[in-house]
């Protein structure tokens, strides 16, 4: 008998939709660090209505067989910077933390990447070493994940700001 992998044995199963609330407070020269919320206004370019859900979960499916699983990264970035309705636009960052872990398999665990941060750079968010296979599961809170907006941030009062994150999964010793 033989045994065939999967046509995508290494797949990202979900990855959040993120949402930082609206109507913040902002205070020229003043960096502003938002916790996620549960969900809020979606823009789109047909209208400025609908809901958004923030998701709480990074998922991660490796389903290689033990001599071919050489562990993954997950890499994240954003594509531009955030940009509200009238194309102003400012550079920020998201930060994950404190995420807790469910495995499959108790074999080589998945953690959070040392940089785990979204930004413009293509950092790693969460990896899982060599020598296993099974379902990645990081959960988070609203407080562990955060929106930081630079103190140089020239924003409108009325705008509401979004950016598309990349996600790049890779196989990885």
């Amino acid at each position: 008998m033989k045994f065939l992998e999967a046509d995508q044995p290494l797949v990202i199963v979900e990855v959040p939709d993120l949402h930082f609330g609206e109507n913040n407070q902002i205070e020229a020269g003043t960096e502003l660090t938002l916790p996620l919320v549960d969900s809020g206004k979606y823009v789109n370019s047909d209208s400025n209505e609908g809901t958004l859900q923030s998701g709480k979960t990074i998922q991660i499916r490796d389903s290689r067989s033990k001599n071919n699983a050489e562990g993954w990264e997950l890499r994240a970035q954003f594509e531009g910077d955030f940009e509200n309705q009238t194309g102003s636009t400012f550079s920020g960052s998201i930060s994950f933390t404190n995420a807790s872990v469910k495995e499959s398999s108790d074999n080589n665990p998945s953690t959070l990447g040392t940089n785990s941060t979204i930004n413009g750079a293509d950092n790693v968010i969460a990896q899982r070493a060599s020598g296993s296979s099974g379902l990645s599961t990081l959960d988070f809170t609203n407080d562990d994940v955060q929106l930081t907006v630079p103190a140089a941030a020239q924003l409108d009062a009325d705008g509401i700001y979004q950016t598309t994150i990349k996600w790049t999964l890779t196989s990885a010793p």
